[in-house]
């Protein structure tokens, strides 16, 4: 995963927006680090299983 970022901008209902700032304020830096570098884990890990596209996930899942 190349080390770059990007901005993007996205319209929500006030109300949701709300209640998202509030999740993730609650949530520690701790937490959210925990999960970046557990996800990062599972990214790299040949043997998890993964998909190339939601079609193909629900495939699998009989969806």
């Amino acid at each position: 995963m190349a080390n770059t970022t990007s901005k993007i901008s996205i319209r929500m209902d006030a109300e949701l927006k709300s209640a998202a700032e509030k999740l993730f304020s609650e949530t520690s830096t701790y937490e959210n680090a925990a999960a970046r570098a557990e996800a990062e884990r599972i990214a790299c890990d040949d043997s998890v299983k993964g998909y190339n596209s939601a079609e193909e996930l629900l495939a699998e899942l009989n969806l």
